[in-house]
């Protein structure tokens, strides 16, 4: 039994002695800088005769270990690109939705500005209508004004001019009886005033 039990001691301790004797070549020097730096395993040629045959298959099981882990890291790595590829559509998605109501807010506003100036301009249209109105009827008030005074001057032009063709008749009771004789007689038939 203590042969089984030394004979188990000295197998783990040559399994422990050739897991450490395993390098890889991305993180430690090559193995044979290592064995030869190695003073044990210049003083042991039988674990270094075990470690280089178990180096090899342990350096391919240890790849198949990290091998789904690579693959996993892998999956992750494209789920984070196509999380970050879709978050990149969203947001143009959000972008080109901004800009369209940017848009749609500028056609509006553009088309109440120009609701607006139409607006004023046909305020404007009509009150220059209601000026001209007022002009033409300022200028109707003033024309028949003109014509009444003119009517009135006539008036009294003619009221004169019959005071004064009545003026030699006031004094003459004859005259004022018959006025076409008396007028005959200082004015020959066919003369003209």
């Amino acid at each position: 039994m203590a042969a089984k039990v030394l004979t188990i001691f000295s197998l783990l301790a040559l399994s422990v002695s050739a897991a450490t004797a395993v390098t890889f070549p991305q993180f430690f020097p090559s193995p044979i800088a290592f064995e030869v730096n190695n003073p044990y395993a210049l003083y042991n040629p039988l674990q270094q005769a075990f470690a280089s045959s178990i180096s090899s298959s342990l350096a391919m099981t240890i790849q198949q270990q990290y091998w789904p882990r690579q693959i996993f890291q892998q999956q992750i790595l494209q789920q984070i690109q196509q999380q970050q590829i879709l978050q990149q559509v969203q947001q143009q998605q959000i972008l080109q939705q901004v800009q369209q109501r940017q848009q749609l807010q500028q056609v509006q506003q553009q088309q109440q500005l120009q609701q607006v100036q139409e607006q004023q301009l046909v305020q404007h249209v009509q009150q220059q209508q209601t000026l001209q109105h007022v002009q033409q009827q300022q200028t109707l008030q003033q024309v028949q004004q003109q014509q009444y005074l003119q009517q009135v001057q006539q008036q009294q032009i003619l009221q004169q001019v019959q005071q004064q063709q009545l003026l030699p008749f006031v004094f003459n009771t004859p005259a004022i009886a018959n006025p076409a004789a008396y007028v005959q007689q200082f004015f020959p038939s066919g003369a003209c005033f």
